[in-house]
């Protein structure tokens, strides 16, 4: 394992120590069914000859499992009591910085800025909306950078929410609001400064894969992160 690791750090710089041994180890015998190999050592030497399998491998182990109002209740929780209790606070030059970590392809910060539009939409003085939304996979950002889903993809999301902020192009749909009020970038919560003067920090797609030191580490960056009286979920 330790070779596989180094494997991917030297080639990626994405350290994947402190991610939970069983789930890692379920994607790499994925691996090893794919290639034919018999164990751990013989994917470790097939890895070390074939550099491109490292990014075949970072690809199956950056789980993405996120989508539109993922788990109802969190999101109802978050649009009747959290926003409204963070917007009061603010004044038109008080910006409502938000950060989404692990966002994976976009679905989770699209989702948070169509309830901010939502609440904000009858507020005079308007705060400025910044989202910054970010994961260590190259291509789901670009994917959430396009803001592109299909119809499948939005099964969550009301037919009116679909309507004003998600008009239909062909078979998929894009994001129809204020596109500079969410910035998608490569960060790794892990290893890199994180952001500041947040007023929230929504982090659901990751945490579960973490051990327990780098969960105290995350949460501990996040503590560092929030505005006193922010929220983190």
């Amino acid at each position: 394992m330790e070779q596989i690791f180094n494997e991917i750090i030297h080639h990626t710089g994405h350290d994947f120590t402190n991610y939970k041994k069983p789930t890692l180890l379920r994607r790499i015998e994925r691996r090893l069914a794919v290639h034919q190999l018999a164990d751990l050592p013989s994917y470790a030497s097939f890895i070390a000859d074939h550099p491109e399998e490292v990014s075949a491998l970072v690809n199956d182990l950056l789980i993405s499992v996120t989508s539109f109002f993922r788990d109802a209740k969190a999101f109802e929780t978050l649009e009747q009591e959290v926003l409204p209790m963070l917007l009061k606070a603010k004044k038109k030059e008080d910006p409502l910085r938000i950060w989404i970590p692990g966002c994976a392809t976009g679905e989770e910060a699209y989702t948070i800025a169509i309830l901010c539009a939502e609440k904000t939409a009858d507020i005079k003085d308007l705060p400025k909306i910044q989202i910054f939304a970010t994961d260590i996979d190259t291509a789901g950002i670009s994917a959430a950078r396009e803001g592109l889903y299909t119809a499948n993809e939005l099964s969550n999301v009301s037919p009116e929410r679909v309507r004003r902020f998600l008009p239909a192009k062909r078979t998929c749909s894009a994001f129809a609001g204020d596109q500079e009020t969410i910035m998608f970038a490569n960060h790794n919560f892990l290893k890199d400064p994180p952001f500041s003067h947040l007023d929230l920090v929504s982090c659901r797609n990751v945490l579960i894969y973490l051990d327990r030191v780098a969960k105290d580490k995350v949460i501990n960056t996040f503590h560092f992160a929030l505005n006193p009286g922010a929220s983190c979920y």
